[in-house]
């Protein structure tokens, strides 16, 4: 039985810089024979067959996504902050 967490995960949610959207919240994947109890740390949130003698449990550990974008949830987040900042006079680099 291998847990499949595909994000990295936070503790707290977090806001996008540009636009305010908050991180949602992480769910993972395990498979399980059928009637066997899951024993991982995480709550099984939902159960689903998955082939004839399988089942697919959907996980949360109460943790959420990271951006991955650092401070942005899309890359045209990141774009539009940095276009506002030159547009405000905001440089690295003085020419």
């Amino acid at each position: 039985m291998k847990e499949y967490w595909h994000w990295r995960e936070q503790d707290e949610p977090s806001c996008c810089a540009w636009c305010g959207a908050k991180t949602p919240k992480l769910y993972g994947r395990v498979a399980v024979e059928i009637g066997e109890e899951y024993r991982g740390n995480a709550q099984v949130v939902s159960r689903k067959p998955y082939t004839s003698w399988t089942e697919d449990l959907r996980l949360n550990r109460g943790t959420y996504k990271s951006f991955q974008y650092g401070a942005f949830c899309k890359l045209r987040c990141a774009e539009a902050f940095a276009n506002a900042a030159v547009v405000a006079g905001y440089r690295v680099k003085e020419n």
